[in-house]
Parts: C-alpha cells; structure tokens; sequence
C-alpha cells in the first residue's frame, strides 16, 4: 500500500466545490482555502474495502455474454432432456426394444467459454441428481389370468343381465291380461242335442264370435268340437230314415245362422244342402202318361223365376242321378233316394212336398 509524504496512507479524495483542490472524502473543511465543504451524504458514499482498511482484491465480474451461455446450457441440460423410459414389456412378458430419446443438438451459435469462464460455470451451476428410471413390477401370470376372468365374467354378466332387463321391461310394458270372456256354445249344443236342433246354428256362432274375440287355447278347443256338433247334427238332419220336408228346412236354418265360419267342412257341408234344395224342392211331379212320369226340374242354381226343364221317367229309371223310380200313378211317384240310405219318398202331383214312405 502507497504512502503520502506525510506518511498517511492514500485514501479516497474529492474536489473542493471552492478551489477545485483534492481534499480527502471524509474532510469537512477544505484545508487549502479553509471553506466549509460537509461531509458527502451516506447515499452517495462508497466504501471500498481499502476504505475499510482491508487488502484490494481483483474480482472478476463475468460478462453478460457468459451468463446468457450458462443460462442457456442449464435450460438444456435439466429442463429440455426427457427422462429415460424404462424397457416395455408385452402382455406375456416379452422385453420390447427400448426407444432412444435423441440428446438434443447445441446451437452452433452459443458464445464460446473461455478458461476463467468455465472455471466459474463449473463452481455456479448447480447440480441435482438424475432421476433414476423405475419400471414397475410385471403382473405374474395367475395375476393375468385372474383378469382375464374377471374381463370375460364382466361382459357375461352385462349380457345376460341386459337379457333380463330387457325382458322385465316388456313384461312391464304389456296390457293386463282381459278378463276371460264367458263362451256359452258347450250350453246351447247340449240344448241341441235334446231335441232343439236350431241350437247348432247359434253354438257356432258363439264359438266363432268368442274366438275372434279371446283366441285362447280353450276357446279353439271349443271352438272345433262345436263344429264338430253342429255337422253331425246338419248331417243327422239329412240323412234320417224317417225324413220329412220340415227337416231340410231346419238344416237351411241351421246353416245360415254359421255364415261367420269360413271352415272348408262347414262350406261343403253347406254346398250339400243347397245342393238338397235343388233336387228336392225344385223337382216337380206333373202327372203321368200309360208308364211315363213327367217331371219339371231347375237346375242347379237356377232362380225362382227362372223355367223348368222336362223330364219323362219311366220305372227304373233314376231321376237327378239320385232318385230311382218304383212306381208311376196318375196322382203319385213313388222313388227310393240313393244317396240318402236308400229311403222311399212320394212325389204327389200338384204339391211341392216330397213326403217320406
């Protein structure tokens, strides 16, 4: 450290405001003019560490340069450089290839570190401990499989379980059962039975009506042996020994009370007796002539208005492919019908009645 020749060691000087002469920071008064100067206010002083009686040292102040590089080389190193991922594993436990992350490239533009500038870059930046990979641990096989059933029980158990919803939902959504509707056929067929034979006609249409109406097992059930009846009974009207006109009009009416029934059984059933109507009630006796009967006869599905055909008979002979001719009077014929049980009937000359013998 220098001296003055006053043996003083140097200090800090300034001007006097007054003589422009150096006289020390600290002095009050200048001591070559002797006016007042005051001491400097403590916002503007500066103290060295000379000042403060210590040793200069030479600090070394780096650049703005450096500390951009310094910022720049830490911004990449510790925030750009994505942790290393540990090596995958498949399903099955087969080690994947690794995936290498590219180190990221420096910019060719950086300012380069001279010795005093990577002497300090090496004390100032801070250092922290690499993150260590963890890879966690592989599920073992029983691990495995108990997820898999547990996956497959889950999609059985949505499944059966949406089957089910499904099926309380349309339940939910279905009208209440009717209330059965009371089916009286049974009832009128026994009436018929004993002796009331229109009671047939009203019986199937009964049963027709309630099924239509209620399609239930039972009612179809009934249903068809109602039908069943009521051509027995039709037939059983047709066919008796001991026929009389009467009766065909009882199975006309029976028949058009079941018009409703589109049964192929009841049609043809039908179909034979108009078929009847027409040999009976549309075959006339209209007298005879030595051994010939004359016969006037519609045929069939011929209307009310419509004329009559001659016909000239003689014993034996069989009238309308059904009545064969046994005896020829001047008022009468007596004919056996073939078709029905071989019973006799009399056409008399003038009546439109055939009469059973």
């Amino acid at each position: 450290m220098s001296e003055d020749r006053l043996g003083a060691p140097n200090e800090k000087m300034r001007l006097c405001p007054s003589c422009r002469m150096s006289i020390p920071v600290l002095a009050v008064k200048c001591r070559f003019c002797g006016e007042e100067v005051g001491r400097p206010r403590d916002e503007t002083r500066k103290l060295s560490i000379s000042d403060l009686g210590g040793q200069d040292a030479t600090m070394y102040a780096p650049s703005s340069s450096v500390m951009e590089a310094l910022e720049a080389f830490r911004t990449e190193e510790f925030d750009s450089t994505p942790p290393v991922e540990a090596p995958k594993r498949g399903f099955f436990g087969k080690k994947k290839a690794p995936v290498e992350t590219p180190r990221p490239v420096h910019s060719g533009d950086m300012p380069q570190l001279d010795e005093n500038s990577q002497a300090l870059a090496s004390l100032s930046m801070p250092t922290r401990p690499r993150a260590k990979s963890y890879a966690p641990p592989e599920p073992t096989w029983m691990k495995k499989i108990s997820y898999l059933g547990a996956f497959i029980a889950a999609i059985l158990i949505l499944y059966f379980g949406g089957i089910k919803v499904v099926a309380v939902i349309n339940d939910w959504r279905k009208p209440p059962p009717a209330a059965l509707i009371p089916n009286p056929a049974r009832d009128l067929i026994e009436q018929a039975k004993k002796g009331d034979t229109v009671k047939f006609g009203d019986a199937l249409a009964e049963a027709v009506r309630v099924y239509s109406e209620q399609p239930t097992p039972s009612n179809e059930e009934i249903l068809k042996k109602t039908r069943e009846d009521t051509i027995a009974g039709v037939n059983s009207l047709l066919n008796a020994k001991d026929w009389k006109t009467g009766m065909l009009d009882d199975a006309s009416g029976i028949m058009a009370k079941v018009t409703a029934d589109s049964d192929k059984l009841i049609r043809d059933l039908d179909a034979e007796r108009l078929q009847e109507l027409t040999d009976y009630v549309n075959t006339k006796f209209d007298g005879a002539k030595q051994d010939t009967a004359i016969f006037l006869v519609k045929p069939w599905g011929a209307k009310a208005g419509d004329p009559s055909e001659t016909r000239e008979v003689k014993v034996g002979d069989v009238l309308n492919d059904r009545f064969k001719v046994l005896d020829i009077k001047p008022t009468s014929v007596r004919v056996k019908d073939q078709k029905r049980n071989d019973r006799q009937l009399m056409f008399k000359k003038g009546e439109n009645i055939l009469r059973s013998q």
